[in-house]
């Protein structure tokens, strides 16, 4: 007698996202995989409804997609109350087997939501800390909220992922997560290598910075790195892109006009495809504060580009320093220059380290790679 496997039984998935751009650019490979799996995809986020261009485009892949209301930058009770109705009813209407969200109030609020279901598993997936865990000399009442809330919602997952082991120790270590719950490290959000191909390099060197406008990134720092080079390093050049952002963290426009007005550096403005910018780059550059996994250093390490951050959680997993880059401390400008100027006086090096960064990427950073972890940790074929 023969025995045939059974097929793949079919399952609803729900992917809650705060921020409706990042859903195709960092998720969409995951998306697509679960859809390829033959499971049924429904997207979840605020900026998704019906004249919506992303709402299109994850219908047009197959996906269904769902608008809610959520303000992701403040604490607003009532609002938030309306998030976890929204989301309750949709749990309620679809009644998915697995919901699987990611940054700070769709993990919270799905998680609320998601505890009236007896049959729904909740997975979260922790991108990045942010201003939630800042160290500040006196810690604020929303970051105490937060955090208490993060401690809440946490206890009812059924795994946690999170995009580097200094983020998976601190929140043991604060006690957000039960003993019983499974903390499973995974690299970031992996890149599309077949997307992004090495590049040749531009024939004048050139530094980038690429990210949110907000003091967090170290946009500041390279600004005062550039103003340290430029009047040695002439035909160098000091490139930033990014959108605007609101909140106590951003950086105004006026900011930006001063720096181009009076410094070296050049602003790119919001780059819906951030490709042409990383191949006319020489050195990548994210002095950032701290990171889950940087989405733009492993594009840039996928194209072949040498890179230089900060040694702070979530940065300092992407370099191995002094063989494809360089760490530097966090906030220090001067040894930042410095680092920057190793490449300006030895190019050579930034072809030698930017063929390491494309094999750490092709190593550690492959999507397909990541998606895998996650599978098979979610139990899902």
């Amino acid at each position: 007698m023969f025995y045939f496997p059974s097929p793949i039984k079919s399952i609803t998935i729900f992917v809650v996202a705060s921020f409706p751009g990042s859903i195709l650019s960092f998720r969409g490979e995951l998306l697509k995989a679960f859809y390829n799996k033959g499971h049924d995809v429904h997207v979840v986020a605020p900026g998704l409804n019906k004249r919506s261009g992303i709402r299109s485009e994850l219908e047009d892949l197959g996906f269904s997609a769902h608008n809610i209301i959520l303000n992701r930058r403040r604490i607003s009770p009532f609002i938030d109350l309306l998030t976890i109705i929204n989301l309750f009813f949709l749990f309620y209407r679809f009644s998915p087997k697995i919901i699987f969200s990611y940054t700070i109030k769709p993990v919270i609020y799905s998680s609320i939501a998601s505890r009236f279901f007896r049959f729904t598993d909740f997975y979260a997936l922790i991108t990045g800390l942010g201003y939630t865990f800042q160290i500040t000399q006196h810690k604020k009442l929303p970051q105490y909220i937060a955090q208490l809330l993060y401690a809440f919602s946490l206890k009812s997952a059924k795994k946690v992922f999170f995009q580097n082991p200094d983020d998976r120790d601190l929140f043991k270590a604060k006690g957000f997560l039960l003993a019983r719950t499974p903390a499973i490290v995974v690299n970031g959000s992996g890149v599309d290598l077949d997307r992004f191909q090495v590049r040749p390099f531009p024939s004048k060197i050139t530094f980038l910075l690429l990210g949110r406008l907000i003091k967090s990134k170290g946009i500041s720092e390279f600004v005062d790195a550039a103003c340290i080079l430029e009047s040695s390093c002439p035909t160098v050049k000091f490139q930033i892109a990014g959108d605007f952002e609101e909140g106590v963290d951003r950086i105004s426009k006026s900011q930006i006009e001063s720096w181009q007005r009076e410094t070296c550096v050049e602003y790119l403005g919001n780059l819906q495809d951030v490709r042409p910018a990383l191949a006319e780059t020489s050195v990548y550059v994210l002095p950032s504060w701290r990171e889950g996994t940087p989405r733009t250093v492993l594009e840039a390490m996928a194209i072949g580009r040498p890179i230089i951050t900060t040694d702070v959680p979530g940065c300092r997993e992407t370099v191995k320093d002094g063989y494809n880059g360089f760490l530097v401390p966090l906030s220090n400008s001067r040894l930042l220059a410095e680092a920057m100027r190793k490449f300006i006086d030895n190019p050579e090096l930034i072809k030698i380290m930017g063929r390491r960064s494309r094999l750490i990427a092709e190593q550690k950073y492959d999507v397909r790679k990541v998606n895998s972890v996650i599978f098979r940790e979610i139990g899902i074929g």
